[in-house]
């Protein structure tokens, strides 16, 4: 006698994608029935295509990449819930020819991952950093030209080396007897990979008439901007 039971099974395995049900891993299960089935814990043994939308109730756990022409910022926040790492530093001291700019330790608030000693600053391994600065020179009356610089750096074999596309200079062309302030800002995208090329610091190199001054009040002659990108 033909068994009606195996033609089924065999029908159902051919025609459609197979679900598994976690307790009986030879189960099939017809997803395009009429009617409503209801599983604890369905395995997909193979590949799953919905038609028309999907929604999931918990958290999706995805072992690999999700692909998508678009993806739409819910309503309840971003799709992304900040940054992985990043730090914003001020410093109010006077830096001399040579100097490294100390840099203030931040609150809490204004740092996540990256730490800060004296000026120079540590960052965690392994990422890319946007690191984004400015300082603020002063130019004295009696320079009649000169240059400032404000060179960032970052360790090589633990070694500090200069990054040699940053923005780095200021330059007085004014009249002598004009006393002036000139800024710079500098950008530059850094790679760290392990412990012997994950700091980086800002040094200050000065002709005569320029300086890098105490800074007065709440303001600051300098500050670093550090955003973890991957």
């Amino acid at each position: 006698m033909f068994n009606k039971k195996l033609l089924i099974a065999c029908t159902c395995i051919t025609a459609y994608v197979p679900l598994c049900l976690a307790n009986d891993a030879n189960m099939c299960v017809d997803i395009k029935g009429k009617k409503c089935k209801t599983f604890n814990s369905v395995n997909i043994c193979n590949y799953l295509n919905v038609g028309g939308n999907l929604t999931v109730g918990g958290t999706g756990t995805f072992g690999g990449a999700v692909t998508a022409s678009s993806f739409s910022t819910p309503t309840m926040g971003l799709l992304f819930n900040g940054l992985r790492n990043w730090a914003v530093f001020s410093n109010q001291e006077a830096v001399g020819n040579g100097g490294t700019v100390l840099f203030a330790d931040a609150s809490s608030a204004n740092t996540a991952g990256i730490t800060n000693t004296a000026g120079s600053i540590t960052l965690p391994v392994g990422g890319i950093f946007l690191v984004m600065y400015t300082v603020r020179f002063s130019i004295a009356a009696a320079t009649a030209s000169g240059l400032a610089l404000a060179q960032l750096q970052q360790t090589v074999g633990g070694t500090p080396t200069d990054i040699s596309f940053a923005v780095i200079n200021t330059f007085d062309e004014t009249a002598a007897g004009t006393a002036i302030s000139s800024q710079v800002s500098g950008y530059a995208l850094i790679t760290t990979t392990s412990t012997s090329n994950n700091v980086i610091n800002l040094i200050i190199g000065l002709d005569t008439g320029f300086t890098l001054p105490l800074a007065t009040g709440t303001d600051a002659n300098a500050q670093i901007t550090i955003l973890q990108m991957n």
